[in-house]
Parts: structure tokens; C-alpha cells; sequence
């Protein structure tokens, strides 16, 4: 990452004169810390249930299996594990739309669309997918934590710099309450094609977890520092509903802008198909 690039990410960190979060990361700590949101929800606080769009199974008639199978068929029911609920909320002329493709989404035959504006409305301006799911959970507990991503080959700027990332809502055994955000490497990112992120391989960093000093966004740590540093750290959900998203309470989230995107002529426009949440060894995936 250039000078340049570094410095536009890392603005609104020293909190002097008029230097403003414009990293991909920061905007979406601001609007988790402390509820600051300048958000409007799609109304209903709308909750893509159970995964998403779910699919009834087709009907395959099997024979009835001999008797001295039916002995081995008996208890051997396998039973799906629950499927995680997202609730959308999007604010600064952000959206998130539900769509068939693009191209073959992986997992799914449709994705969550987000669509950040151009600068300067993407600097406050984002779009949310929301869990509730995972209260308690342990980070050090977590054993997946992946989503597909397309970017939108009619993005001005490609391969792409912004890319949807993760934020957690955390609590120490103290009671505290945080959040850390996961920093996608490998940018730039290829646009046109389905790619599979895997945020537990991605570094994170936190404004808040020892003051913001633990994991400045100027020097991000991988998942499992976090574990060490914090016995106990498990993710929380928000407990002061914002008035635009009453219903978004969801401490894992799944966010695109508040980013300062260099450059971006027109709209910035993204996809996510799934996403899998693994919890000692258990996976759960949501599909859109």
C-alpha cells in the first residue's frame, strides 16, 4: 500500500484539525462505537430470514428400503444446523438489495447487492447485513468466518481498493463494550468475477480495546491476538438500538462503506451471495 493510500485510510485517527475516518474500516467503527449513526433502515428493519432465500427441496421419491436396512436407516436422521438471520440497515444513500446473480453466486442463485455512493457521500454513507446470532460467542472459538464477494466490473476503479468487510461487536469479561474490524488484504481487489474471503486469515484492527492502542488501524493483528490479549473476549450485540434501525441490533456484521474510495467516479457496487459462521468445528451459512 502506497504513502498515499496509507495516509488517506488512516485519517481521523490523531483527532487533530479537520482529519476525518476515511478508511474502510474506521467509518464502520465510528457508526458501531458509541451508536453515532446517521443511519435510515429499510423501514421494516427487514430480516433476511434464516439465510436468506430459502429454497424448497425438490422431492425425490426413493423404494422403500429393505428390511434389513431399515435397522440402520433408524436414527441416522441428520439434522441441518440453524441457518444465521441478517437484517439490513443503510444509511448517506446507501443500499442493500436483494438480486438474482450476478454471473453463478456461489451457494446461492442470488446475492446482497451493496451500493455505496461516490465521494464524499462514501466517507458516511453504508450499507449493513446484521446477525444476532452469534451473542456469546468466543472469538477464540471461532474456527470459519468466510463470504463470497463480487465487485461490480462497472466500478470506475478496477481492480477495486474498497472491498465488504467484517465488523464485530466484543465484550471483555469486564463488560466492556468494542469492536473490531477486519482489514481484507490482497487489495486491489479483482472485479468481475466471484472470489471467497476469508476473514480469519485477514488482519483487524479496534478503536476502542485499551483505548485503541491494542490494534490501531496503523498496525492491525490477526483474530487470534485478540483472543490472547483478552481471555473471554465473545461478540455482543448492540445495546443501544440506533432510532433509524431499531430492529439492526445484530453484532456481526457485514458492511460496505465509510470509506474514503480514491477516485470512485459514480457508484461503488458489491455482492455477497453467502456467508459461513464456523463455532468450534459447527459451520452455519446464510445465503442472500
Amino acid at each position: 500500500m502506497d504513502a498515499e493510500r496509507f495516509d488517506t485510510l488512516t485519517r481521523g485517527l490523531t483527532g487533530t484539525g479537520s482529519r476525518r475516518a476515511l478508511s474502510l474500516a474506521f467509518g464502520a467503527a465510528l457508526v458501531v462505537l458509541l451508536g453515532h449513526e446517521t443511519t435510515h433502515a429499510d423501514g421494516s428493519g427487514a430480516v433476511v430470514g434464516r439465510g436468506g432465500k430459502r429454497h424448497r427441496p425438490k422431492r425425490h421419491h426413493h423404494r422403500k428400503p429393505h428390511r434389513h436396512q431399515r435397522r440402520h436407516h433408524q436414527g441416522h436422521h441428520h439434522t441441518r444446523p440453524p441457518r444465521p438471520s441478517f437484517a439490513s440497515c443503510m444509511g448517506g444513500e446507501a443500499t442493500v438489495a436483494f438480486v438474482s446473480g450476478p454471473d453463478t453466486p456461489p451457494q446461492s442463485d442470488g446475492s446482497a447487492k451493496f451500493t455505496v455512493p461516490p465521494p464524499p457521500d462514501s466517507d458516511t454513507a453504508f450499507a449493513q447485513l446484521r446477525s444476532e446470532d452469534f451473542l456469546g460467542v468466543g472469538i477464540k472459538d471461532l474456527t470459519a468466518l468466510t463470504y463470497s464477494v463480487f465487485v461490480a466490473p462497472t466500478n470506475s476503479i478496477c481492480p477495486a481498493f474498497d472491498f465488504p468487510y467484517i465488523v464485530l461487536y466484543v465484550t471483555t469479561t469486564g463488560g466492556s463494550e468494542d469492536v473490531i474490524v477486519s482489514v481484507p488484504q490482497g487489495a486491489p481487489f479483482a472485479c468481475g468475477s466471484w472470489t471467497i474471503r476469508n476473514a480469519l486469515s485477514d488482519l483487524w484492527w479496534s478503536p476502542t480495546l485499551d483505548g485503541g492502542t491494542f490494534a490501531p488501524l496503523a498496525n492491525p493483528k490477526p483474530l487470534a491476538d485478540f483472543a490472547t490479549a483478552f481471555p473471554g473476549l465473545a461478540m455482543r450485540n448492540d445495546a443501544t438500538p440506533d432510532a433509524e434501525c431499531p430492529k439492526a441490533l445484530g453484532g456481526l456484521r457485514i458492511a460496505a462503506g465509510n470509506w474514503g474510495a480514491v477516485n470512485q467516479v459514480g457508484d461503488y457496487g458489491a455482492n455477497v451471495s453467502f456467508v459461513t459462521v464456523g463455532v468450534s468445528g459447527k459451520e452455519q451459512t446464510a445465503t442472500f
